[in-house]
C-alpha cells in the first residue's frame, strides 16, 4: 500500500508538469490560456505540499504506535 502512495502523488505531479508545460504552450500563441498555466502550477504545489504532509503524518503515527507498544509491555 505504502508503495501505491507514493507511485500515486508521482503520478500527479508527473501528471500536473505535463499540464503546465502544454497550457505554457498554448500560451504563448494565446495569452488568455495564462489562467491555466497559473491554476496547474497551484495544483502542483498542492501536490508537493499534500505529499510532505502525508510524510509527516506517516512519521507522527509510526512514532506512536511505538510508543503504545512500548506502554503495553509494561
Amino acid at each position: 500500500m505504502e508503495l501505491f502512495c507514493y507511485f500515486c502523488n508521482a503520478s500527479l505531479a508527473v501528471n500536473d508538469i505535463m499540464l503546465i508545460v502544454l497550457w505554457t504552450l498554448a500560451a504563448i500563441n494565446d495569452i488568455s490560456h495564462l489562467s491555466e498555466v497559473i491554476c496547474f502550477t497551484v495544483f502542483l504545489v498542492n501536490d508537493i505540499y499534500g505529499f510532505i504532509n502525508w510524510l509527516k503524518m506517516r512519521k507522527r503515527q509510526e512514532n506512536g504506535s511505538e510508543k503504545q507498544q512500548k506502554m503495553q509491555k509494561y
